[in-house]
């Protein structure tokens, strides 16, 4: 699942989580609960994935605020 940035990036991420936790993962459960076959990458998924945030043409500046955000530094 991807987000464009607009924004506040931790609204983008808990809005990526509230998706996956209320619709997707419901959905697909909900579909293989029909009897279709469960690949096997998504058998017992019980955490969500870390995220990855994909920064193009950013300046220091803009990297530096991002990583605060998450409270990191930039080496």
């Amino acid at each position: 699942m991807s987000k464009n940035y607009g924004g506040e990036i931790k609204n983008v991420i808990n809005s990526l989580r509230e998706y996956y936790e209320n619709k997707l993962s419901p959905a697909l459960g909900y579909l293989f609960s029909l009897g279709a076959p469960v690949p096997k990458e998504l058998a017992d998924i019980k955490t969500i994935y870390p995220y990855f945030v994909v920064l193009e043409k950013a300046s220091k500046n803009e990297i530096d605020r991002l990583l605060a955000t998450f409270k990191e530094k930039n080496n």
